[in-house]
This record gives C-alpha cells, structure tokens and sequence, in this order.
C-alpha cells in the first residue's frame, strides 16, 4: 500500500488547492469522533499507511506530517519508510505538538489558511487551532465534506450489522433509569440538553450493541 501514499497526497494537494486552503488536517477521529473506526472510516490511515488508533496528519503544499504519541513511534517509523511523511514523535523531550507547528507555520507563512472537516474535530480542538492561527496571522477554514472522500475510490462500504439490545440484568440499567439520571444532572447544572455523539455513549446509554460495525469494538 505504502506505493500508492504518495499519489494521494497528491490527489488531496490538488483538492487543497481547489478548495483554497494552504495546510488540511487530517484527523484519526471520524464523525462520532470515535479514536476506533469502522475500516470505512479510517481516512487517516488511508491517507498515510500508518495503522495506529491515534495520530494527526497535517498535509502541506510541499511537506506533511504524521503526529502521534509514544505507544506508536516504533510502528509509524516502519509504516511511513517511503511515503514522503515524516513522523512527529508526541512526547519525547523538545517534539514539537500539532498545535505549536500549526502556529509556527502560519508565522512563518502570514495569511496561512488550514482547513478541516469541522465534522470530525472536537468544538475544544477547533477553538485551539483557530486561536493559533489567529495569534500568527493565519485562519482556519472549516471545508465541507472530508477532502479525502472523493479521492478514495476502493473505499469499503459501510457494515450493517444487527443491533443488539442488551438485557437490563446485564446492563444494569434500563435505558428510561439512565436517561432519567442524565435528565436530573442536566437539571442539577442548569442545562436543558445534551448532544450525545460518541458511539460507547449512544451504547451505554441506550443498551444498545453491535458485532461488526468497529473491529473489536461492540
């Protein structure tokens, strides 16, 4: 596979163009920002070649970057070796963060526009990054769909596996007791509501399963 990630590149850096942004991030996260993915899902790894669960790419004009922390840097030194990437190692003694290369290349580059799928970041990583950028000169542009889609054209579909409802005596709870937890904290707070869009959440809370949606993931 490892041949095939610099054509990719390639094929987002036109697609970077098109969509006018200088710098595009591409997260391990998907829309229900699960680190675990459905294979569908797994844009980052496709992109790169690197299997891990967690890292962010950030992909240049000229350059990228594949950011990842120390359960990985043995496997993404392997994984990368031809793809044109190089590995950020999170955590060793003077890495540099996504954050700081962020800021650093707009101050090098004044006007420097990053763009992301606001789907598959978090709303405190978005306000981070757009901080960043905004303290060097430079702005984040938020690109409606995921600039990787339309250049995978082997993506695999989507899994329908059952869903499962899982029995109380197992659970613990029913479904109405947890939501009626949820409903007397929001209360206790002040709040009125809550989006729920994490995956184990949405399973937890409703006592809902599934075998074949995520690898190793119910």
């Amino acid at each position: 596979m490892i041949e095939k990630i610099p054509e990719r590149i390639t094929a987002l850096r036109a697609a970077m163009l098109e969509h006018g942004v200088d710098d595009y991030l591409v997260t391990s996260s998907d829309e229900h920002l699960n680190e675990y993915l459905p294979l569908w899902r797994a844009r980052r790894e496709f992109l790169s070649g690197f299997t891990g669960s967690a890292g962010d790419l950030l992909v240049g004009k000229e350059d990228a970057w594949l950011y990842t922390d120390g359960r990985y840097h043995l496997q993404a030194e392997t994984e990368l070796q031809g793809s044109g990437i190089s590995l950020m190692k999170v955590g060793e003694e003077d890495a540099r963060t996504l954050l700081q290369d962020v800021e650093q290349r707009a101050k090098d580059r004044p006007g420097l526009v990053l763009g992301v799928d606001p789907m598959v970041i978090p709303v405190s990583v978005a306000e981070a990054l757009r901080s960043a950028l905004k303290r060097a000169g430079g702005q984040l542009k938020e690109v409606a769909g995921n600039l990787v889609d339309p250049i995978w054209t082997d993506r695999p579909t989507p899994a329908r596996s059952r869903l499962i409802a899982m029995d109380t005596a197992w659970a613990g709870r029913s479904p109405s007791e947890k939501v009626h937890q949820v409903r007397a904290d929001l209360k206790a707070v002040g709040a009125e509501s809550i989006a729920v869009v994490k995956l184990d959440q949405i399973a937890w809370l409703l006592n809902l399963r599934s075998k074949d949606d995520v690898p190793y993931n119910p």
